[in-house]
């Protein structure tokens, strides 16, 4: 399988709202330094941790094994209404795989996958195959959290509170 290349791929653009202009920007999230030391670093750089893709970027946790955030520049005044093709979810080579949950950990569980980045806000731009383009991007392991399944069925997660006094907590 031939290796996508993801040199195009700019991220999220803090002069979205205002091209060219120093004041409206939106910059992505700072994150503090215990969460830059948990931040998952690209294979090609020891600092870098932003995963740039079509109009959005995202930043992995590296034991958590999903996305600290995503941050997308959304045009409706653009978007295309399109035939959604069906999903091709895909493994980004910029992070070890071993760090990004796939497609395995929804079999036999009431686990489904869900976009933190809309596929359906990324379809915008001037041609529909840059349009379908954005919103194929969109399908990486790292753009998505697990969700509860389409079939209604309730799941519940445990999570430790305190680590200190192990106390456990249950949500819906």
């Amino acid at each position: 399988m031939a290796t996508l290349d993801y040199s195009d791929r700019h991220g999220y653009q803090a002069d979205f709202l205002a091209p060219g202009k120093r004041t409206n920007k939106v910059f992505l999230p700072t994150l503090s330094k215990a969460l830059e030391r948990l931040a998952t670093r690209l294979v090609t750089s020891s600092s870098a941790c932003v995963l740039p893709y079509y109009g959005y970027s995202l930043v992995m946790h590296r034991t958590r094994l999903f996305a600290i955030y995503s941050a997308a520049n959304v045009d409706f005044s653009g978007r295309l209404d399109l035939l959604r093709p069906k999903d091709k979810w895909l493994i980004d080579p910029r992070i070890p795989a071993a760090l990004q949950v796939a497609g395995d950990m929804y079999a036999g569980n009431q686990f489904d996958r869900g976009h933190l980045t809309r596929r359906e806000d990324m379809e915008y731009g001037g041609t529909r195959p840059i349009a379908l383009a954005d919103g194929a991007d969109t399908c990486h392991w790292t753009n998505y959290t697990a969700v509860r399944s389409a079939d209604g069925r309730e799941c519940r997660f445990e999570f430790s509170v305190s680590q200190r006094s192990g106390n456990r907590e249950r949500v819906r």
